[in-house]
């Protein structure tokens, strides 16, 4: 009896969980895919837009002003990429990514936590 048959075998008992993790470069692409990009930074080939999976309901949005609801933003090339303060799943989102980026990547030099 092969290993699946016996994972729908409710007899069978297991004494190990295989896990497989997807890598901190996975995360981040799919991170990546939540970015609203502006479309002159498509069009100018400053970015990509994202069609790939997201990661759960983190929505980074883009302005050309400085948005003044913004939990954290980041200017680039005219536009400021940012998460609404009132935007909970997206700051925890953000959040559980940097966490895991900080345990598996550890501190960057010159980096400062806001």
């Amino acid at each position: 009896m092969g290993k699946l048959s016996q994972a729908f075998d409710p007899t069978t008992r297991f004494t190990e969980l295989v896990m497989y993790n997807r890598s901190m470069l996975e995360i981040l692409y799919f991170a990546s895919n939540s970015v609203e990009v502006s479309q002159r930074h498509v069009d100018e080939n400053l970015v990509t837009a994202g069609s790939g999976p997201v990661i759960g309901s983190l929505k980074i949005q883009s302005s050309m002003d400085s948005p003044t609801n913004a939990w954290i933003k980041i200017p680039y090339q005219g536009h400021c990429y940012y998460i609404a303060q009132e935007d909970a799943p997206s700051r925890d989102d953000f959040l559980l990514v940097q966490a895991m980026y900080a345990a598996t990547i550890g501190s960057v030099p010159g980096a400062s936590q806001f």
